[in-house]
């Protein structure tokens, strides 16, 4: 078939999208995880952890795995990007100009996407809303 290369390309970009959604919607269920065994100690009837404490280690749990999220998300936007190329050559019947896999998910642009999906309200209103919860969390129990 005529364009057997092409689809297989775009194939293996969706596996690689939901791929990196995956990890990414695990990632916050650990982050939930953590900051619930963290929060436990702080509501104990004697805690064992202060406010300020918890609000530490919370913070530095978010932002890391903040940070790995947005590698997960860099690497989808990445993908998808790469898919809607594809999908363009396969539209207007331009030649191909792949498999381009490994090019299009390379690490020159990672940062750059990391920081694009910082921005975006549905992740920096979770994060934002979080880090609050946070800190009045902490705040009370201070």
């Amino acid at each position: 078939m005529p364009y057997d290369l092409e689809l297989e390309e775009l194939r293996q970009i969706q596996a690689i999208v939901a791929r990196h959604e995956d990890h990414a919607f695990k990632i916050r269920g650990v982050m939930y995880a953590l900051l619930t065994a963290l929060t436990v100690p702080l509501f104990a009837e004697k805690p064992v952890i202060s406010g300020q404490t918890f609000l530490t280690l919370s913070a530095v749990v978010v932002l890391l795995l903040l940070t790995v999220e947005l590698v997960h998300r860099a690497f989808v936007r990445l993908a998808i990007e790469r898919g809607a190329k594809i999908e363009q050559i396969l539209r207007d019947k331009e030649p191909y100009d792949g498999p381009k896999i490994a090019i299009s998910l390379g690490q020159s642009r990672v940062v750059e996407m990391m920081i694009k999906e910082l921005f975006l309200p549905s992740i920096a209103v979770h994060y934002v809303a979080l880090l609050v919860s946070l800190g009045v969390i902490s705040w009370v129990m201070w």
